[in-house]
């Protein structure tokens, strides 16, 4: 699951020593490399902290607008999508959460991450929020009905050539889930072939 941010980190270390970029390009290159490694490691300390948490013992919930959340997570999934030739849309930024930040922007960071492995070149996914809800919603292949609860398993994969291709170890989705239910929220997955 760290593979996203390190993807981005890399790409951009590689442009650093392979382009000559203006001053300003060159800055914020460097500045995204910092500030996503920095995420990285407030991110592993955080899975660390919850795979050994118990379950009584409470997150850091804070309140915050899901533009934050989603500008975050569109941040860091920018360059792959970029890459894949896949379009964000952003809407209902202006709904409120209680969610512990770092936590909850990896929870949209995979599921936008899935959306995108599933789409195609020229699709897009849309991120909203409304009425204490957040949809990731994509337009891609979909998933046949008796594999919806069997992704939700760590190491589970639908398409096992996918793994070899993207790098995934199928844990996304268990992370995900694991996440929202230490924030007593649910994920539902609504999808067909």
């Amino acid at each position: 699951e760290l593979k996203t941010p390190m993807t981005a980190i890399s790409g951009y270390a590689k442009t650093l020593l392979t382009v000559r970029l203006p001053d300003e390009d060159r800055e914020e290159a460097l500045s995204y490399i910092y500030k996503e490694s920095c995420r990285l490691e407030r991110l592993s300390r955080k899975l660390m902290d919850l795979l050994l948490l118990e379950e009584e013992d409470a997150i850091e919930l804070t309140e915050v607008c899901a533009d934050v959340l989603f500008h975050n997570a569109a941040e860091a999934c920018g360059r792959s999508l970029e890459e894949d030739g896949i379009h964000l849309e952003c809407h209902g930024e202006s709904e409120i959460f209680f969610v512990d930040v770092e936590l909850f922007t990896e929870v949209l960071i995979n599921l936008i991450d899935n959306a995108r492995k599933a789409s195609g070149s020229g699709e897009r996914i849309i991120l909203s929020a409304a009425e204490n809800v957040i949809e990731v919603r994509d337009f891609g292949k979909g998933i046949p009905e008796e594999e919806k609860e069997k992704i939700l398993e760590p190491f589970y994969m639908i398409d096992k050539s996918r793994s070899r291709k993207s790098g995934g170890a199928g844990l996304g989705l268990a992370i995900t889930a694991m996440i929202l239910k230490r924030h007593h929220c649910r994920l539902q997955i609504e999808s067909e072939v």
